[in-house]
């Protein structure tokens, strides 16, 4: 993957458009120092750590501290949405769990959470983010790892079960929407599907919901092999929850058709704090 990634890049803004697959090959290199898959993709960022400053067990802390000089570099939140099938890390919940990696080759994610599904279901967990018709955002991250970004986000609560929906409605489970057949538009009691399985119904003032939540746009997931986007696609949300006022963390994640883009993409733009809930010792 990643020298599919790396192929054939040229001006900056090809290299964003690769940089999401950097990240998934990061997540899963072998390494008998955990740190070192952080060093061995920061000179692709163009950030040169001080490498003293981290011990070999230290991946949180370089992880923050790369994704800190990359966004004060300019550059996009990369990272979002690199794997949304595997559980959030607890202290930096825009970036999944760490597996345990030895040199011997070995990677080892505690979470069943890839078991084997539907050719359809293991189709789109290998897909990517493919950046060049909606960019990933940038913005800044603080010590402890909050990634402050505006974006376009959905308010929503929760729905325990699909009980009392109206009848003419269904789940599709391909578009993780919960629709009447015609294109929603903002404004509409559309409901979303979760990865985790958990029914999300968009915000109404009047609801009263505690605590505050949001489906935010990451991107379009697409399939990339030999220099190539072949398709098909789908568009990626994050699910966060306010854990500490104007502070949120990810829980899980959506995944919507792309004909729902234009809906969309009428959302309204949020500030929102990412990170946590965590806080690392």
């Amino acid at each position: 993957m990643l020298k599919d990634a790396l192929v054939n890049v040229g001006k900056e803004s090809e290299f964003e458009q690769r940089a999401p697959a950097i990240w998934r090959c990061a997540l899963i290199r072998t390494s008998s120092r955990p740190v070192d898959m952080v060093f061995s993709i920061m000179g692709l960022f163009g950030v040169t750590l001080d490498t003293r400053k981290f011990g070999e067990n230290d991946r949180l802390s370089a992880t923050i501290a790369l994704m800190q000089a990359m966004l004060s570099r300019g550059r996009q939140a990369s990272w979002l949405g690199v794997a949304p099938y595997l559980p959030v890390h607890p202290c930096l919940s825009t970036f999944p769990t760490f597996p345990r990696t030895s040199v011997q080759g070995q990677v080892i994610f505690e979470s069943d959470v890839l078991e084997t599904g539907s050719k359809e279901v293991e189709k789109r967990r290998r897909a990517i983010l493919d950046t060049r018709r909606i960019f990933l955002p940038t913005g800044r991250m603080d010590d402890a790892g909050y990634l402050n970004i505006s974006r376009k986000a959905l308010q929503i609560y929760p729905q325990a079960h699909t009980e009392g929906l109206p009848v003419n409605r269904n789940l599709d489970k391909d578009l993780g929407l919960i629709y009447d057949g015609h294109l929603p538009q903002l404004g509409d009691g559309v409901s979303l599907k979760a990865l985790d399985g958990t029914i999300w119904k968009a915000f109404d003032e009047d609801s009263g919901q505690l605590p505050k939540a949001f489906a935010v746009l990451v991107g379009i997931y697409n399939h990339f092999s030999n220099g190539l986007w072949e398709g098909p696609r789908h568009i990626g949300a994050l699910l966060v929850v306010e854990h500490a006022p104007r502070k949120f963390h990810v829980e899980s994640s959506f995944e919507l058709d792309d004909k729902l883009e234009p809906w969309i993409l009428q959302w309204n733009e949020h500030e929102l704090q990412i990170g946590g809930p965590f806080q690392s010792e």
